[in-house]
């Protein structure tokens, strides 16, 4: 009993533990979401609030993506995003019901709805609304086939033009600088999209979250050309009239909102290049962006902050930079180092190049002698190890051994500096060092958590983990700029400071290969705190139980157990061979599923939920870790793809089909869409459809050289026309000659012949015969010039420079009175080479 007494307060001790654990957590995030914005209303506000708990108002879904219906039924979309954010920043429950335009019309004018989120000024005074304070812009965008030149944004001289009818402010842009455009009218933003598409428009001028429909309906050949962001046209909520309380209400809401906040939901949902004008420059930073300066950048082969793949670098610091280029105009060469770090961290510092490395740790020996940004990864800093290393729990476990790292970094000095007992293998680059581990002739290297996963996929290196967090600082990232530039390092940081965090943060999960989550939800702690006081009740319970009926047991048990040892140790040999012919046969198909260029899911019906898969990462971006458990939605472009291709699968169980072949747009991790041709085959269990095993491949390669086979052959025709034409043409050239030439003279040869009986004078009659000798003596130089213009007969009998120099006198000399000499260069060795096709 004593013995039980000591288990049951371990139980309870632990229980205790876990609970304050639990308790730490919930008051953590209640810190935090005490943290979030709360907007400041008068006490007359709030009673008028609570005594209209529920507003509505009314909008439509034609002009997706602001208001989207989900198959669901439930709403998406720009102006729902805003919506919520609005309501967590009012602490209200503002509703949103959805209708036909004409139907929002008639139920704001009848107080049906009590407002509309989205409405012009002037046209919330035409429907008798008063007015919020205007939040949100509709930037005007012209869309464009791919192949289309468009040279500015104001390019519509001779080009054909699709508006929506009666959209006043398209009409009115139309009317001031479309003058000399076609103009062709549509009915909606999709219809002007796929009239570019198909070629009956060469443009369409809409609105930049039309590009929405682009990815929605594939229309692949179409871009967003430019967004005219210097003139939005500015859209605020129209609120009944009988409630003028709410429009301060709504305008303190507005008002917390940034710019930036707004531009950011928008570019959610639809194309929206970043604005120029949210960067205030000082003089002196627009004076030393006038000297044009091609910027060169360094950085090691570092993924995911830099690395190159065929040549062209990619990485975070590549994407923030391009931020900067297209918000500045400046020029970054990004080429693949040619030095080691050290080298280029020296010609940074003596201002001779690079004039700019991408990912460097900032240090206060460092910050004396080059100019830093502002930090944009911070990363802790890890012991990596091979999987079968022994355990390692903290820095004192590396004493002795030898760790590899990269000459000049940061982690190298803090090493020799603090760490003498460890031996140090100095390597010039990340992949050198990462190497060695894998090998086994380093026993560890020490880097940034987010860097080091990234790079040990990247470079395949399978057998190396992290094993534990090292005590070295945490590993934080900025731009290190030459020290005579200071212009530089503030025009970054502006431009850092105006990327929404969103952004930021997609930027760096587009890169990286790690995601950390934080904090546990109240209902979850909950929980497991009761399955937790249960158990450990049960526990104490089964203890008291099973000491009383232990001892009785145990000898009826030893008894048993003596007999089954025999037949235990012979089921154990034939599990023992099941289990090696089962890992055998599982190995054999993984070599195989991995050997094939294609992705292979098995994937469960009817949730369509991915159970296995091959290595997916050559094909759709994507680890087999981060496809199994979900379902296939994420690998289309679109959850109508997703559920069209749904509907296409049940109708070919419905026919009892074994397999499906389909080609489908899937999404690649990285955002391209690509064809592919996919086959599945249904495995079933008493005639239903339990699984599919799905094989996916790219086709893009094969598409386009269909395209290409399909452009040459309508090239074909085109030629084959153009050839029959000019057959055409040269008929009626020669008929004309023969008509207008010798035509006329055989007609008046015979005319002059058939009056020579009726001539009564020998004189009179000679005079005929020799005009009509003349006549015909012309009839015969016109045929001996039309029969040499067709084909030269001397050129078979006597050669091609006989030919040209005859032409020449002929053409040239007897006709126009130009003298004209011939010289004929062609070797005697080359002139019978020369056949008859290629003489002609």
């Amino acid at each position: 009993m004593k013995n039980i007494r000591q288990i049951a307060l371990i139980i309870l001790f632990l229980a205790a533990l876990i609970f304050n654990a639990f308790l730490n957590v919930d008051i953590v995030g209640a810190q935090q979401n005490a943290a979030k914005p709360v907007v400041s209303l008068t006490a007359e506000e709030r009673d008028w609030l609570e005594a209209h708990p529920n507003i509505r108002l009314g909008y439509t879904d034609t002009l997706e993506p602001e208001v989207i219906v989900d198959p669901d039924g439930t709403y998406s979309g720009m102006l729902v995003d805003f919506l919520d954010a609005l309501n967590e920043r009012l602490g209200t429950r503002i509703g949103l019901r959805v209708y036909s335009i004409s139907e929002v019309v008639d139920k704001a004018k009848t107080k049906s709805i009590d407002g509309i989120p989205n409405l012009h000024p002037e046209y919330a005074d035409n429907l008798g609304l008063i007015k919020t304070q205007a939040y949100w812009p509709a930037y005007l965008a012209v869309f464009a086939r791919k192949e289309t030149s468009f040279e500015s944004p104001y390019d519509f001289a001779d080009k054909r033009v699709a508006i929506i009818d009666k959209v006043h402010i398209t009409q009115k842009f139309m009317d001031r600088h479309g003058k000399q455009a076609t103009i062709v009218k549509v009915g909606n933003a999709l219809e002007g999209l796929q009239v570019v598409e198909n070629g009956t428009a060469d443009l369409f001028l809409g609105f930049s979250y039309n590009s929405f429909f682009i990815s929605k309906y594939q229309l692949f050949n179409v871009v967003t050309a430019h967004v005219f962001l210097d003139s939005p046209e500015w859209f605020g909520i129209g609120i009944r009239k009988d409630w003028p309380i709410l429009v301060p209400i709504l305008n303190k809401g507005i008002a917390s909102f940034s710019k930036q906040e707004i531009h950011a939901i928008i570019a959610k949902w639809s194309y929206l290049p970043a604005r120029k004008d949210t960067i205030k420059l000082t003089s002196g930073e627009r004076a030393w962006l006038a000297q044009n300066h091609t910027v060169r950048v360094f950085s090691t082969d570092h993924a995911p902050l830099l690395s190159y793949k065929g040549g062209k670098p990619s990485g975070i610091s590549v994407d923030l930079l391009n931020e900067v280029s297209k918000l500045t105009g400046i020029k970054f060469d990004i080429t693949k180092p040619l030095r080691d770090f050290p080298s280029a961290l020296k010609g940074l510092i003596e201002n001779e190049g690079p004039d700019v490395m991408a990912g460097l740790n900032p240090t206060p020996e460092r910050e004396r002698v080059i100019l830093f940004t502002k930090p944009y990864v911070t990363s802790p800093k890890f012991i990596f190890t091979r999987d079968d290393a022994p355990f390692i729990s903290s820095m004192a476990n590396l004493s002795g051994k030898t760790v590899a790292v990269i000459g000049g970094y940061v982690t190298h000095k803090l090493l020799a500096k603090n760490y003498p007992d460890i031996n140090l293998l100095i390597y010039k680059n990340n992949e050198a060092a990462l190497r060695t581990v894998s090998s086994g002739k380093a026993f560890a290297f020490i880097g940034s958590l987010l860097a080091t996963s990234s790079m040990i996929n990247e470079f395949g290196l399978t057998n190396i983990k992290a094993s534990a967090p090292s005590a070295l600082p945490n590993a934080t990232v900025a731009m290190g700029i030459r020290n005579d530039w200071s212009e530089l390092r503030d025009i970054i940081n502006k431009v850092f400071d105006v990327i929404p965090e969103s952004e930021k943060a997609a930027i760096i999960n587009k890169w990286s290969s790690v995601k950390i989550e934080y904090g546990i939800r109240p209902a979850v702690f909950i929980k497991w705190i009761l399955v937790f006081a249960g158990a450990a009740s049960g526990i104490v319970l089964l203890f008291i139980f099973w000491n009383r009926s232990l001892t009785k047991k145990v000898h009826n048990r030893t008894a048993e157990l003596e007999s089954s040892n025999k037949s235990l140790a012979v089921e154990v040999a034939q599990r023992t061979e099941a289990e090696k012919m089962l890992r055998e046969s599982h190995d054999y198909l993984k070599n195989l599923t991995d050997s094939l260029p294609d992705a292979v899911f098995s994937v469960k019906m009817s949730e369509r939920t991915i159970e296995w898969a091959n290595d997916t990462y050559k094909v759709t971006g994507y680890e087999p870790s981060e496809c199994i458990g979900k379902t296939t939605e994420f690998l289309y472009p679109s959850k109508e793809d997703f559920l069209s291709f749904g509907d296409e699968i049940a109708h070919a169980i419905a026919e009892g089909n074994d397999v499906l072949h389909a080609e489908q747009l899937i999404r690649h991790k990285g955002g391209d869409v690509f064809p592919a041709d996919i086959t599945l085959s249904f495995f079933k269990i008493k005639g239903d459809v339990v699984s599919t095993t799905t094989i996916v491949r790219n086709i893009a390669e094969r598409k386009q050289v269909e395209q290409e086979i399909q452009q040459y052959q309508q090239r074909l025709k085109a030629l084959a026309t153009q050839l029959t034409l000019a057959e055409e043409k040269e008929r009626r050239a020669i008929a004309a000659e023969l008509h207008d030439h010798v035509g006329h003279s055989l007609a008046l040869a015979r005319m002059q012949l058939s009056s020579i009986p009726e001539t009564k004078s020998e004189l009179e009659k000679n005079i005929l015969v020799k005009d009509v000798s003349n006549i015909l003596l012309a009839a015969l130089q016109d045929t001996r010039d039309l029969i040499f213009e067709l084909s030269s007969l001397s050129m078979n009998e006597i050669g091609l420079g006989a030919a040209v120099s005859e032409w020449l006198e002929e053409q040239i000399a007897k006709r126009h009175g130009l003298k004209t000499e011939f010289v004929d260069n062609i070797g005697e060795a080359h002139r019978t080479t020369l056949d008859e096709n290629l003489r002609a």
